[in-house]
């Protein structure tokens, strides 16, 4: 018989549902592995105190939070309490030199906050000086990514944008901006260094600005309309790296059964298969620092990889979209895209002509 109910009576066992609001979001992180290493739901762990180490054990109090992302990756983690501290999670997978998901943990080390305004000077992820309040770099791409729904099979195309493909298990599309903290971070001292400026300074000066897009809609799931998209299988849908640049009125997505994108499907067709033509949008802008020491660690593995940090070569092999480095001399940064000229603002001027405000309504490209 197992001696956990008796170790719950003795006060011995404490359910993660009582200490998830204190977790933080590397702890939380921590966690979405931890039950993947036990192989039990988030309302299963259980910490023993006595041992000082993590335990599967009955359902105990419901987790608020027990949504659990699918891309976390399944890493096996220590089960000591102690992992539960920031510096110790990172040091750990700093031994176990996985690129992505270091990153991915250490944009969570980061001081955030929501914009509660659109930026007017610049809307694709770009980094500012707070002291100087001039931009030192942008990235005029996103990567598209979904993390859950009916959509899989992610390939980034040769002319940067993201084709994913339609399954016929889910109903729900559901599509997001992927890894902008985790893009600057893998190149940061590629930045900081063409700026020629010091890990011995104060690095959490400078800002990263993103935004985070969420599109979603629904795929109808009437048997007919099922049969429909079994017979024209594969369906793509398409997605623009740079969705800041289109023209007023242009959608920067598009679905599509040509593998290539070039021939998208129209509005009747869209209909036919049952596909939402037009996906509902939301946006957020976020705000985000990380320290001098995240730097500093960020730097000293690098060089432990074997790449070297005045390059964006790790962010390469990453496949990460690669930042512009925005000289200081020049208050504003001309950007070609697809033959649209578009002008990124290196300052908290506002744009030229647009009196502060977005030149176009970014929520009618949808």
């Amino acid at each position: 018989m197992s001696s956990t109910p008796s170790l719950i009576l003795c006060g011995e066992l404490v359910p993660v549902a009582h200490i998830e609001g204190r977790l933080g979001l590397v702890g939380e992180y921590y966690v979405k592995l931890l039950r993947r290493s036990l192989g039990c739901s988030r309302n299963e762990l259980w910490m023993d105190f006595r041992k000082g180490r993590f335990c599967r054990g009955p359902v105990g109090p419901r987790c608020r939070y027990s949504y659990d992302d699918p891309n976390t990756k399944n890493i096996t983690v220590p089960l000591d309490l102690e992992f539960l501290e920031e510096e110790v999670i990172i040091r750990y997978l700093l031994g176990k030199q996985d690129d992505r998901e270091l990153f991915y943990v250490l944009s969570y080390t980061g001081r955030s906050e929501l914009l509660k305004d659109r930026p007017t000077t610049n809307y694709s992820p770009h980094v500012l000086s707070d002291s100087t309040g001039s931009m030192i770099s942008f990235c005029q791409n996103l990567l598209w990514w979904s993390w859950k729904g009916c959509l899989d099979d992610r390939q980034l195309m040769p002319d940067g944008a993201t084709r994913l493909r339609l399954t016929n298990n889910r109903r729900y599309v559901e599509v997001s901006p992927a890894g902008d903290p985790s893009t600057w971070l893998s190149q940061a001292l590629s930045v900081f260094h063409s700026h020629n400026i010091s890990l011995d300074e104060d690095l959490s000066t400078y800002q990263l600005i993103y935004p985070y897009i969420k599109l979603a809609g629904k795929v109808q799931k009437s048997k007919r309309k099922q049969r429909r998209r079994r017979l024209h299988a594969p369906i793509y849908l398409f997605l623009l790296p740079s969705p800041f640049s289109c023209r007023f009125g242009r959608r920067f997505y598009s679905w599509s059964l040509d593998p290539t994108g070039r021939i998208p499907l129209s509005l009747d067709m869209c209909k036919y298969l049952g596909l939402p033509y037009k996906l509902s949008s939301k946006i957020l802008y976020f705000l985000t620092s990380w320290s001098t020491k995240t730097y500093k660690t960020i730097h000293n593995y690098q060089i432990a990889r074997g790449f070297d940090p005045r390059t964006t070569d790790l962010a390469q092999t990453l496949r990460y979209q690669i930042h512009a480095i925005v000289p200081r001399e020049n208050p504003f940064q001309e950007v070609e895209e697809g033959g649209v000229s578009s002008y990124t603002c290196t300052s908290r001027e506002p744009l030229p002509g647009g009196r502060g405000k977005c030149p176009f309504r970014l929520f009618d490209l949808y």
